[in-house]
Parts: C-alpha cells; structure tokens; sequence
C-alpha cells in the first residue's frame, strides 16, 4: 500500500465532493449533482443506520477507540485495497498493507461476508493482541494493493516497493508465493524490455517523481498482465501488456512525438487505477480525466472531463484512486483523488454522456470514510462491499446507509 494520507497508507485516496478548488477540504458544494437517496425506503443491509445510532456496526468510522467488528487479525491504520469474492466460501478476498507502519507488513486477507470475521491469507501482519503473525513461504511481501484470480485458479498479486516489483503467485490453500516475473523482467535495464520505440519503460512501480506508483493491474483469463509504465521522468506515460517473456506498449503519449502509440488525447501524467469495462480498459487522470483505451489499437478516448477548459459531462472532479465498474455493468465508478477531500460515496460516471453523479452515505461508517474501492455484493442487490481505511463497510447508494462488516 502507498501512503497517501497522514495516517493510512494505501492507493486508497480522497475523492473530492468540493467545488472548483479539488483541494479545500470540507468544501462540499461543488459541480457534483447530488444523486437522490430515499430516506424512508427499506434497507437490504443486516442493520439500518439511518435510524439505528446504538449499533456498534453503525459507528463512526473515526471512533476512538474504535470499534471492534469481526473476530481475526487486524491492526489500526491498516488500509484494505483491491480484491474480489469469493463466493465458494462466503469471503472478500483483498489486499492490505501500510506504509507508514514501522513494521511494513502486507498482505492477502479473507472477510466473512456474514460475521466480518477476518483470515490471514498469505502474507504477515502484527496484529495488536496476537503479536506477528505470518501465512506462506517464499519471498515476504513488501506493498500490495490488488489481488487477482489467475486463470489456474491460484492468486496474483504485485508486490511493489522504491527498488522495483515482483508479480507473486499465492496459492489459496497453503498461502505460500511463487515469483513469476522479477523485476528483471519489469526493469527497462533488462531484458525482455518493454520499450516504447528506443525508450525504456518502467512497469508496474515507478512515478515520474521517483516515489511508489499503483500497485494494480488487470489480469484476463490467458494470463495476459495489463499495467501502467513510464519512460525516464514519467515521459512517456503508457500501459504496457506482459505475457510470459514477452512485453507491448498498449498505448502511450509523449512529448516527442516519435514515441506515441495509439490514437487520442494527451495523458500528460501516469494513468491511476485501471479497470476493465466491456474489453476495454479504463483509468483515471487525477483530478479531471477519465480514459478508455482499446486494447489492440491502443486508441485513447475522453470518457469524461472535469477540466474547465475540456468539460465532457457534468460533476464533480474524478481523481486517480479507485475506478470500478456498476453491478450492471452502465456506470464506471471512481472514489478517489490525490489530495482532495475525503468523501465515503461513489461517484458514478455514465460511459455514455460523461455525467458524474456523486452517490453518497447519509449514515453509517461510510458517511465519514476515506476513498473505498466498491465491489458489488454477491447476494445483497444494490449493494457494495467498501475495501477501504482500516475497515470493510457495507454501502447502499440506493439509500444512502452503510454500516461496518468488519474492523
């Protein structure tokens, strides 16, 4: 996890709800169209927070001391990132980590998706009443923020820290990791290297500014890897696809123009979060852009712009945290911003038109959370699962409640 904020580490950012200054916190009367919530209507969550103020799942994100939902390892300022369901065993399968931690642990957690009850999967953590604790063999996990199923079934992640990455294999039943690509392969000083013309690229971990980039990646059922990349000093800004020995430039933009591949707009900084709607992948250009790439011709499309000089859509600004994408599959959804204020919603982005719409919590934990990354539930809905700071809430945009699962 990188640390972003002054207290958690994590790609988990603050998504702005403030108006045409992204960086004054606790402005929240912006651009963004509110969407409506229904006060009065029933509620799929297990507890109604609207109404219910005793609950404990109903507390306040920043309680102190905060309460204790779940039974299994966990340590404050503790960040949970990406990751999916497994609904074989009613769990969350998702990463943590912390940065700002002295002891840097990270790792691969499983919640309990009825008791919140939470299992070291792979990895280590030092955990506050239990003391160390450690799952797996193998190299040691240094910065995760995703986890991904591999089409053999076993777990990916992308272990990420200031000297390079690793692409790990976990297998479920015992933990322990495999190395699958070293940096060697990732390096733009190695061979196979991933070039953009005569221009190196970094992959997987490395910001124009020399500090941790995301951690993420798509991951498609051939075992074709998709990751950002950039060249010396952050130009060019691309994504590449890793299969095997083997590396492409995507698409990518520089300022020479030599080194351009695929169509459209400028990136002009590193892509954020990627995600996958339709066959193609999408991401963030914090605070303003939202990108689709296609991925044989590496085409660039404005998918939706905040930026005053290049409005698409209406709302609030978008930021380079988390992008994910709507149970039905018609919304592209962002919660995060570098540096901008912490909001516990979605902002849901229509594909179509480029409106960005802010869905927000008006009660429960999310009401006052940081930037979560959403995962539809797999039995509740209209519900989704909030991987986010030091706990694992429940969010009904809907209605507006949300309430904690686990922490």
């Amino acid at each position: 996890m990188k640390g972003v904020w002054l207290v958690m580490g994590g790609a988990l950012l603050a998504c702005s709800s403030g108006g045409a200054n992204p960086s004054d916190a606790g402005n929240d009367s912006g651009p963004g169209a509110d969407a409506a919530t229904d006060s009065g209507s029933p509620t799929a969550l297990p507890v109604d927070c609207r109404t219910n103020k005793t609950d404990k799942r109903c507390a306040s994100q920043s309680d102190t001391p905060p309460e204790t939902i779940g039974k299994g390892p966990m340590k404050n300022f503790y960040a949970f990132g990406g990751g999916f369901v497994d609904k074989a065993n009613n769990r969350l399968v998702v990463a943590f980590g912390c940065d700002l931690c002295s002891d840097k642990d990270t790792g691969v957690m499983g919640v309990d998706l009825t008791t919140g009850d939470r299992t070291l999967l792979s990895g280590s953590i030092n955990d506050t009443i239990t003391g160390p604790l450690s799952v797996g063999t193998s190299d040691a996990l240094t910065s995760i923020d995703d986890v991904h199923v591999a089409p053999n079934g076993k777990w990916w992640v992308l272990d990420s820290n200031n000297t390079g990455a690793e692409m790990h294999e976990i297998d479920p039943a015992t933990g322990n990791r495999t190395v699958l690509y070293t940096q060697a392969q990732f390096d733009r000083t190695q061979t196979p290297i991933c070039k953009d013309g005569t221009t190196g690229l970094q992959v997987g971990w490395d910001q124009e500014d020399g500090t941790i980039g995301l951690a993420d990646f798509v991951l498609h059922s051939d075992g074709k890897l998709y990751l950002q990349a950039n060249g010396p000093y952050g130009d060019p800004s691309a994504i590449v696809e890793i299969s095997q020995q083997t590396c492409r430039v995507v698409t990518a933009y520089s300022t020479t123009s030599g080194l351009n591949v695929g169509s459209g707009p400028k990136v002009g900084a590193n892509y954020g979060w990627l995600t996958e709607r339709s066959g193609v992948l999408v991401a963030p250009l914090e605070p303003d852009y939202l990108h689709s790439v296609d991925i044989t011709t590496g085409k660039r499309t404005m998918i939706s712009s905040a930026d005053p000089s290049a409005l698409l859509g209406t709302g609030d600004y978008i930021g380079d945290g988390f992008t994910a994408v709507s149970a039905d599959g018609s919304a592209i959804f962002s919660t995060g911003g570098l540096n901008h204020v912490i909001f516990g919603g979605i902002l849901s982005i229509d594909p179509a038109t480029g409106n960005r719409t802010k869905l927000d919590p008006i009660a429960g934990p999310q009401s006052n959370a940081y930037g979560s990354n959403p995962i539809p539930h797999p039995t509740l809905p209209g519900v989704y699962i909030m991987a986010g700071d030091s706990m694992i809430a429940l969010f009904e945009p809907a209605t507006g409640n949300s309430m904690m699962l686990s922490r």
